[in-house]
This record gives C-alpha cells, structure tokens and sequence, in this order.
C-alpha cells in the first residue's frame, strides 16, 4: 500500500494550492465560471458527501479523490488544446516532489478518463457507463468513481449549462436559443442519469442524486418561456451548493482523522 502519512498534514495545504492554481488557470485560458475554479470546489464538496458515505474508503483515496476533484477540468479540451501537458504542468506546481510518482502519476492516470462524453454513450432511452480500459487496472476506482460522479452530481445545475453555452456563443445566440439548447441537453443527459444507474451506490443516488435531480426539474417546471435578462434566466436556474470552500475542507481533514 502506498504511503498515507503526507495526507494528514498536508491535506489542506495541497487543496489550497490546487484551488489556487485552478483559480489562475481560469484566469489564463478565459475558462468561464461553467469549468473554473467555482466548479471545480461544487465537485470537491459533491466528492467528499460521497467519500463520506463509503465506509471502507482508504486515507489515499479520500486524497486522490479530494485532488482529483479540485484538478479534474484543468486539461479539459474545450479549453485547453495541449491536455497532457497542461495537466503534467498542473500536477507538478501542486505536488512536493516527494509525491510526483505515487500521487501525481495516480492523477495523470486517472483524471483524463473521468469526462462523459468518454465514459457515457446514449442507448435509445437510456445511458451506458464503460469503465475506460485505461482504468480497468487502476488500483484506485474508489477515487476515480468518487469525482467521476461528484462531476455529475454538479450537472444538474442548470445554471452551469447557461453559463457555458453563453461563453461559447460569446452571446451571440438569443436567451431563448440557448435556453433551449439548455432543456434539450437536460431531457437528454440529466434526465436519464439516474434512471439509467449512473449512480453506482444506492445511498449516493437516493440521498444526493434524488433532491438535485427533484429540484433541478421544478427549475425547469417553473421556468418561464421567455427571461427578461441573462441574469434572471442564470439565477433561476442555480444551483450552486451553499457550503464554503474552508468547510469542505475541514470536513475532508476529519474525514480523514477517522479512517
């Protein structure tokens, strides 16, 4: 078993430097608030209200899955032409060298296999998950399943959809253009997600999956055809989890006190 012992002192520390680093990441390569560092801490809190809920995962894995988490869309493609450098470069600025090999070579390996549109493909009325051949050996599927579904627990927040098809757009599509373009990629991605089983664990799709996905469709229940703003049509739709930054935190370090 790989060493734990960095994890509990440097937990916090680690985080902080990858929120940082995403956060001036963003900054540099225009990523708008849909993959930014705003996202990236809704997945790290999605990530550990599942690490929470498993009972036999190791301090490791509660910190692959916690750096993974903050990490996981710095060489995302929509944004980033060069995606294994970025993510080496990414890796390398956060990490002491001491972690380079175990740490840092589980991130390289794990974080360009998370993505949906690499794992999830449509089958009439439903989703299929495949595990990634790349991760059919991964000693560590407890990490990469704990971000991979944080990720898409944070898809049922409309608000992100918006906010992206507006960045992409450069807003030159209507309101009601992208709006629809919204409910259309809703009714066939976010709708289906539990209904298909993207969720592996009974517990992660009844206690976290269930209210977003109930509250996400009163959102759009409640929408009306036609917004007088961007802002009221953004606002409407969000989602984002109220708890900081400092307190998923604190939770991960206690977490990881217990196990």
């Amino acid at each position: 078993m790989k060493s734990f012992i960095p994890c509990f002192a440097l937990l916090r520390t680690l985080l902080e430097r990858s929120d940082h680093y995403v956060m001036e990441h963003g900054q540099r390569f225009h990523v708008d608030e849909s993959h930014n560092h705003i996202h990236s801490r809704h997945v790290l809190h999605y990530t550990k209200e599942i690490l929470v809920r498993q009972d036999n995962v190791k301090p490791y894995d509660i910190l692959l899955a916690s750096l993974g988490a903050v990490l996981h869309d710095v060489s995302d493609p929509k944004y980033i032409p060069d995606t294994a450098p970025a993510l080496r470069h990414a890796v390398e600025s956060v990490l002491p060298w001491n972690l380079h090999s175990s740490v840092g070579a589980d991130l390289q390996r794990m974080l360009p296999h998370l993505s949906f549109s690499k794992t999830v493909r449509r089958e009439g009325y439903r989703l299929r998950y495949t595990l990634p051949d790349a991760m059919q050996t991964f000693p560590h599927l407890d990490s990469y399943h704990a971000v991979r579904q944080a990720d898409l627990l944070s898809s049922y927040n409309t608000k992100r959809t918006l906010l992206y098809r507006m960045h992409k757009s450069n807003l030159t599509k209507s309101r009601e253009d992208v709006l629809d373009e919204a409910r259309e990629l809703y009714r066939r991605r976010m709708a289906l997600l539990r209904p298909s089983g993207m969720f592996l664990h009974h517990d992660i799709d009844d206690a976290l999956a269930r209210p977003l996905e109930t509250e996400a469709t009163r959102r759009w229940r409640t929408a009306p055809t036609v917004f007088p703003t961007w802002e009221t049509m953004v606002d409407h739709f969000d989602m984002d989890p109220n708890e900081p930054f400092e307190k998923t935190v604190d939770d991960l370090e206690q977490l990881l006190e217990t196990r």
